[in-house]
């Protein structure tokens, strides 16, 4: 299934799972799918989105919003499976500049 921005930005379209095969499916919107995840509501699924959207950004080049989303995580959510391991996600892309 293919998802236009449009739809996503309509709002009609407000996942509330989101799985590994999205990343395919969602390769141009995929931050902005997983950003609208993240901002459903606090939950134990939040930084995983926040995760999924920052390394959607980083494969998009788009590397100044992945470094902006992987601060979020490690600040808001340091006591996380993605808390713990979001510092090299930080490292690699302070190492490229």
């Amino acid at each position: 299934m293919r998802v236009g921005q449009a739809q996503l930005d309509s709002g009609a379209l407000t996942p509330n799972r989101v799985a590994a095969g999205e990343f395919t499916i969602f390769a141009k919107t995929g931050s902005v799918t997983y950003k609208k995840a993240a901002a459903l509501g606090e939950n134990e699924l939040t930084p995983g989105y926040l995760l999924k959207a920052a390394l959607v950004c980083e494969e998009t080049g788009d590397n100044a919003s992945a470094l902006k989303l992987y601060k979020e995580i490690e600040s808001k959510y340091p006591q996380t499976v993605e808390g713990y391991d979001v510092q090299k996600y930080i490292s690699r892309i302070e190492n490229q500049k």
